[in-house]
């Protein structure tokens, strides 16, 4: 009767056993799959912002051809205000 006694009491610790290491089998699981999923919005995150980056580089070449074209502009309206105000001057 003993050695059924410990048999039963050795099934029972290994239940219990095997009880804990599925619960911790299944919260590693569980924790996996939410670090997966946080990756998954990491990376979507960083394509959106990718994008977002790409998109602003565009734009901050466009306004710098238009700057140069600005600068071009107004060197050209100096000139020709210079050449009136020579005109000017040789009248006066």
């Amino acid at each position: 009767m003993e050695s059924q006694d410990l048999t039963s009491t050795a099934n029972v610790t290994e239940i219990g056993s095997l009880d804990k290491l599925e619960n911790r089998i299944v919260e590693v699981v569980e924790q996996l799959r939410k670090a997966q999923e946080l990756r998954l919005q990491a990376e979507l995150e960083a394509e959106q912002l990718r994008g977002q980056l790409a998109s602003k580089n565009r734009k901050l070449a466009q306004l710098q051809a238009s700057a140069g074209s600005v600068e071009e502009q107004r060197g050209e309206c100096r000139r020709r205000i210079e050449s009136l105000l020579e005109l000017v001057e040789k009248l006066g």
